[in-house]
C-alpha cells in the first residue's frame, strides 16, 4: 500500500506541476503578445482569434498618475506619452480599419484631460470615452474629480 500511495502522490504532484507550467506558459504568451504594436494586436484578433466579428472596440487607458500616487512610492511612466503618442497610434489604426471603433481614455488627474478627450472625439475620430474607476477615482460622485467628470457626461 505504501508503493500505491507513493504513486498516487507522485502523479498528483506531477499533475499540479503540469498545471503550473501551463499557467506560466499562458502568462508568458500573454505578456509577449501585449508587447506587440497596436496594429499587430488588431490583426491577430481579426485574422486568428475572431475573424467573424463585425466591429471591434478599443478602450484606451491613461494610468500614469494613479500608478504614481500610491502608498509604496513606486513610480510608473508609460513607454509612450498618452496625449501625443498613444492617441496618435490609435488614431492611425482607427482611420485604417473601418471596423475598429476607438474610445479615448479619460484621466481626471491630468490638468488638460478635458481638452485631450474633446480633441480626440471632435478632431481625431474617437467615438467615446473610457472611464477606469478602479485606478483611484469614481466615475460618479467623486469628491475630487466630480467637476471634470460631470463636464463629459
Amino acid at each position: 500500500t505504501t508503493v500505491h500511495f507513493d504513486r498516487i502522490l507522485l502523479f498528483t504532484l506531477a499533475g499540479i506541476m503540469q498545471e503550473k507550467i501551463e499557467a506560466f506558459e499562458n502568462y508568458l504568451k500573454w505578456f509577449v503578445f501585449m508587447t506587440y504594436s497596436e496594429e499587430a494586436i488588431y490583426r491577430h484578433l481579426t485574422e486568428k482569434d475572431e475573424p467573424i466579428v463585425e466591429k471591434y472596440l478599443h478602450l484606451m487607458m491613461d494610468v500614469d498618475h494613479f500608478f504614481n500616487s500610491n502608498e509604496m512610492e513606486l513610480k510608473y511612466t508609460s513607454t509612450y506619452d498618452f496625449p501625443s503618442r498613444q492617441i496618435d497610434n490609435f488614431e492611425k489604426i482607427n482611420i485604417k480599419y473601418a471596423n475598429l471603433i476607438g474610445f479615448v481614455a479619460f484621466n481626471p488627474a491630468r490638468e488638460n484631460s478635458l481638452e485631450i478627450v474633446k480633441n480626440a472625439i471632435e478632431k481625431r475620430g474617437f467615438k467615446g470615452i473610457k472611464f477606469y474607476p478602479p485606478l483611484g477615482y469614481r466615475a460618479y460622485n467623486d469628491p475630487v474629480y466630480e467637476t471634470k467628470i460631470d463636464a463629459h457626461c
